[in-house]
């Protein structure tokens, strides 16, 4: 079966959206040059720039959590630094993201832009109870386990589904 490679796409800021590249210079061991070079932080997540350690993916915007970020599509100049942020084939925000100056801009476009996302974690939460209630529905031996793990599907189902009642997209 013959392989056929579409398009190369690299994603510079982790969590934003892709870029298409029209070509890529490969080194074995190596990854796409630029791939995920940056990431943003959630606005509660202290970092520090001096002495960086390991954080979890979940202090970071990402798409998976944060739908409002597919709505933003942005472009990188590897050579410049440049990071563009647009929003319906409209300039939002520019910054060299490689420079103090240009990071500022950025992060202040994220931190107002991402403001009143709220409850993700909740979600999450209530997604994982909403997981681990149908599979103690498959595994329950008795009857009184069953039950419970029924009404934990029912009510994990109705808030899961309740989620976003506040935005008048989704009602």
């Amino acid at each position: 079966m013959p392989i056929t490679i579409a398009d190369i796409r690299r994603v510079p800021v982790k969590g934003l959206s892709t870029e298409v590249l029209d070509s890529v210079h490969l080194s074995p061991g190596q990854g796409v040059a630029g791939d995920r070079r940056f990431v943003l932080a959630d606005t509660a997540v202290q970092i520090d720039r001096d002495s960086p350690r390991w954080v979890a993916k979940t202090n970071f915007l990402m798409l998976m959590r944060n739908e409002r970020l597919a709505a933003l599509d942005t472009r990188f100049d590897a050579e410049t630094g440049m990071l563009t942020v647009s929003r319906d084939g409209k300039e939002v925000v520019r910054g060299r993201i490689t420079e103090p100056v240009g990071r500022a801009v950025i992060e202040d476009f994220f931190a107002a832009y991402m403001k009143g996302e709220a409850r993700y974690y909740w979600y999450f939460a209530v997604l994982q109870i909403f997981a681990a209630s149908m599979l103690m529905l498959v595994m329950a031996d008795n009857l009184l386990l069953l039950y419970v793990a029924w009404e934990l599907v029912g009510v994990s189902s109705f808030l899961l589904i309740g989620f976003f009642w506040e935005k008048r997209s989704a009602t």
